[in-house]
């Protein structure tokens, strides 16, 4: 699932088909001027017993210290996930 920032939007609308999944993608954004909601999808995914990785797609060697922002967004990852 990758739609660009509208991953949140459809979480409610995909969560109780994600017993019928094995294996799924999801390229999660967050953007500086809204909540960042990141668990929301890893609980989902727990809660359907998937294992998943998580790599970021942007790197920022001092996160504490110094913005990094891309497109108004301040975190991009990509996440896989699979049922074991």
């Amino acid at each position: 699932m990758d739609i660009e920032g509208e991953e949140i939007n459809i979480l409610d609308q995909i969560e109780n088909n994600l017993l019928n999944i094995n294996n799924l993608f999801i390229e999660y954004h967050s953007f500086i001027n809204r909540p960042q909601k990141l668990s929301l999808f890893l609980a989902a995914l727990e809660k359907a017993n998937f294992r998943y990785y998580i790599e970021g797609e942007y790197t920022n060697k001092a996160p504490l210290f110094n913005d990094h922002i891309k497109l108004q967004q301040d975190l991009q990852v990509a996440i896989w996930a699979k049922k074991y």
